[in-house]
Formats: structure tokens, C-alpha cells, sequence
């Protein structure tokens, strides 16, 4: 039968795939909220007693309806994530003309939170968000005119946007920042990428201090350095970026940058699963697989099924070794099987040596 990998293997797969400096991809829920400069919980004090205060003044101000659809979409330490009620308030506020309460609603689109994932509603929504005043809105819909999703691929367009959204709100001007990065629609620039980054980072921009900690680590117009990482990416993290939380704890884990720390390290992978990160996610079920406590194994099969259903290959690997093993709950070796089949498909070396002997 299968038996448990080692971690330090695993946290090096995930970090060999994480270029974030270089990579949109898709991100969480959390994340989205965090580059669209809505963490609600850092930002406003919303928790279960005061909903009906926020929901009173948003009789009068749609923003304030906007600012609990925020709160739901992404939680607070005293409000539980609830899509519904998240999706309930954004559609109350963008329908008010609440250009925030858009600029929500789009990402729930955009995340699939709740709803069917769908692009083209998340560029509708971004798209009258960014009619009105917000410049999350207009950064958000200038990354989709560059990934082509929901709209046509447009790097004219994905410039203006991007430009417009960073002439209103410095937070958002981390979107120019990557497109002169990338030299999407602009002269490659990394320099004034940095610069830009900086001031989006330096007026609270989650996302912008995130890809700054991936700059100073890849070393993409800066010189490398690590220890700086560590500090964008930990201010990313704390700012809501889920990404950031996952990059900052697998520095912490290597000691790149600093003195190794495997138990902080587990917090921020913690942080950015909460955050619906399914890498990170992936990293705290191969965490549970490795210390084998039953309470976190059983925990460690949600969190694994979520990263696999999500197509992050390590989930798939961590969860067929539980599935096989009875390791959280009763052995399953067809859905073992399955899971395993996957991600060898995907080309992880212990899902295809896996797979083979649970077939044995």
C-alpha cells in the first residue's frame, strides 16, 4: 500500500509552480477581495451584532451594502463566510448604484463563489463598476481584456483600464505595474513596474505588496533578496492576499531569507487555505498527512478534496494516499484510484508511483 511522502518534498513542488510575479492566475476568493482593496476584515469592523446597522444605513448609502457584501464574501474573525448573504448585498448595493457592491459581485462571479463561475458576468458587473467611480472595477476588468476571459483579449484596452484605475486610486495602480512587467500593451519596464508596485503596496494594496514580494524574490528588476520578500509577502498575507500567505510561510518553511520556521510556516499556509487558496489548502492536508493525528487526517481529506476538485496536483497525490490507507475515514480505492490517475496525468512523479501500486 502507499505510505506518506516527505513534506519538504511537497512544499518544494507547490513552490517550483509559484510564480506569481509572472502569473495572474486564478485566484481566491480572499485574494480577489484583497487586490480589489475590500478586506472587510481589516478594514471595517462588521460582526453579527452591527449587521443591522449596516444594513440601516445602507437603506440611505448602497456603499454600506457593499461593505457587508464584502464582510460575507470573505469573512471576518467574527463573521463566517456566507455567499449567499454575500451575493444577496452586492446585488442590493451594484443595483443602487453602489459601484463597490459591483465591483463585489463580479469577483463572486469571476471566484465561482456560490455560483457558477462566469466571466462574462464578472466583466458586466466590473464593467458598470468601473462606469461609476471604482477604480477596483476598472483594474480588475483591465485584467480580464489581458487573459482574454469574459471579453475579447485586448492589451489597448487592458491599459486604459489599467491607467484610469490607477489616476483614481493609488491602491490600484498595481494593475499598470503588471502590465509594464509583462510589456502587455506598454514597453516592457520592470523597473517602473517596482514603482509601481511600491505605491500600491505603500497605500495598502494587498495584491500590490504581494507581487512586490515576488519581484524582490525572483528578481525581476530589483536584485534578489528574500529578507524583503518576506516583508511585502507577510503585509500581502495580513492584507487578505491568500496567494501572499502561501508564498511567505513556504520562505519560512526553506529559510529563504531568514532562520527556517516550520511552525509559522503552518500558520500562514492556515491563513491562505482560509482564504480559499487551494494550494494552501494542499499544503496544510500534507502537513495533517505527515504529523498522521486522526482529527486532522479526517480534516485533511476536505481539504484535499477541495484542492483536487480545484486541480491543484498535490491535493490529488495527498488525498489518494488518505483515500487508499483509510487515513480520515473508510479506505476508498476506486476514488483513490481516480485521484491518483489524476494527478499523474498532470505529471507529479508520486501520483504515477502511487497509482501504480494502489492498481497492484
Amino acid at each position: 500500500m502507499p505510505t506518506r511522502f516527505a513534506l519538504i518534498g511537497a512544499l518544494a513542488l507547490v513552490f517550483s509552480r509559484c510564480v506569481l510575479a509572472q502569473d495572474t492566475g486564478q485566484e481566491s476568493a480572499a485574494a480577489l477581495l484583497a487586490r480589489a482593496g475590500l478586506s472587510a476584515a481589516g478594514m471595517w469592523p462588521v460582526s453579527p451584532s452591527n449587521v443591522p446597522l449596516w444594513e440601516n444605513l445602507g437603506a440611505r448609502e448602497p456603499e454600506a451594502l457593499g461593505v457587508l457584501g464584502a464582510a460575507y464574501f470573505q469573512g471576518t474573525p467574527s463573521l463566517q463566510r456566507d455567499s449567499t448573504l454575500a451575493r444577496k448585498y452586492a446585488e442590493q448595493a451594484c443595483g443602487r448604484g453602489g459601484d463597490s457592491g459591483c465591483a463585489i459581485l463580479a469577483a463572486i462571479y469571476q471566484a465561482g463563489d456560490g455560483v457558477t463561475q462566469d466571466y462574462a458576468l464578472a466583466a458586466k458587473y466590473y464593467g458598470q463598476g468601473c462606469d461609476g467611480d471604482s477604480a477596483t472595477a476598472c483594474a480588475a476588468l483591465s485584467q480580464l481584456h489581458v487573459q482574454g476571459q469574459g471579453v475579447p483579449k485586448d492589451l489597448d484596452k487592458a491599459r486604459g483600464l489599467a491607467e484610469k484605475a490607477c489616476s483614481r486610486r493609488e491602491q490600484s495602480c498595481w494593475g499598470l505595474g503588471y502590465l509594464h512587467l509583462m510589456g502587455f500593451g506598454v514597453a516592457r519596464d520592470p523597473a517602473r513596474a517596482v514603482d509601481l508596485y511600491q505605491r500600491a503596496c505603500g497605500a495598502g494594496s494587498a495584491e500590490a505588496c504581494m507581487r512586490l514580494g515576488a519581484v524582490y524574490h525572483e528578481g525581476i528588476g530589483v536584485g534578489v533578496d528574500d529578507a524583503k520578500a518576506r516583508g511585502y509577502l507577510q503585509a500581502g498575507c495580513a492584507g487578505g492576499a491568500a496567494m501572499a500567505c502561501r508564498v511567505h510561510g513556504i520562505l519560512l518553511f526553506k529559510g529563504s531569507g531568514g532562520a527556517p520556521d516550520p511552525q509559522a510556516a503552518e500558520r500562514q499556509f492556515e491563513r491562505g487555505c482560509a482564504g480559499r487558496d487551494p494550494p494552501s489548502c494542499s499544503l496544510v492536508a500534507t502537513i495533517f498527512l505527515d504529523r498522521g493525528i486522526p482529527a486532522e487526517l479526517a480534516r485533511a481529506r476536505e481539504l484535499g478534496t477541495f484542492a483536487c476538485d480545484s486541480d491543484i496536483t498535490l491535493g490529488c497525490t495527498v488525498l489518494g494516499v488518505l483515500l487508499a490507507n483509510g487515513l480520515g475515514g473508510e479506505p476508498d480505492l476506486p476514488r483513490a484510484r481516480i485521484v491518483l490517475r489524476k494527478a499523474c496525468t498532470a505529471g507529479d512523479i508520486d501520483g504515477c508511483r502511487l497509482a501504480k501500486e494502489v492498481a497492484k
